[in-house]
This record gives C-alpha cells, structure tokens and sequence, in this order.
C-alpha cells in the first residue's frame, strides 16, 4: 500500500491551473493552487504569485518533483522555488462515487 507522504510546494509567478490537469492525467489529484500578491527586492511592484501544493506518495515524489522542476523552469532565475518536505499529518478523504451518492 502506499501512503501519502510528502507535500511538494512551487512558488512561482507562472500559471498553474495547466498544470494541475497534467497532475491529474498523471493519477495526482491531490493538488491545490492559489494567487496571492508578492514582491521581491527586484521588483518595482507587487506581481501575481501562485502557490501550487501537491501531497504525494513517497514512491511519487521524485518523479513529480523533477516534473514541476521541468515544468516551470526552476533552473531559470525569477522562476520561483520548488520545495518538498515530510507529510507529518494529514486526513484522506475521497468524493463518493454515483453509486453511493444515490443511496445517500
């Protein structure tokens, strides 16, 4: 059985919704993404930053990892950052299929 066991996170100005969808032609469809507002020290004004958190499997989690790596160009400066670290809790939970929802 595999478990889920790491959170990958990629702060990044670039688009991310596209890439959810190729998470989850990829069988991940634990992803979250959101906007927020950003700055750094080389910027003259706030930008559009997106923050893409997906939870994986141990046996996951390089292969995806090296996929968002690729994906948005981290080795590119002012690409963002990637970074991944242990799951320590977390509640799995599943939407119901059509079957159980009609013996709700």
């Amino acid at each position: 059985m595999q478990t889920i066991s790491r959170v990958i996170t990629c702060v990044t100005p670039n688009e991310t919704l596209g890439v959810m969808h190729e998470l989850e032609d990829k069988g991940i469809f634990t992803s979250n993404t959101t906007v927020n507002r950003g700055t750094s020290p080389s910027d003259s004004e706030d930008i559009a930053i997106r923050v893409l958190t997906v939870v994986v499997t141990e046996e996951q989690a390089t292969e995806i990892f090296e996929f968002l790596y690729d994906k948005f160009e981290m080795n590119n400066p002012h690409s963002g950052l990637i970074y991944q670290q242990k799951l320590e809790n977390m509640t799995e939970y599943r939407m119901p299929t059509e079957e159980e929802l009609k013996n709700y």
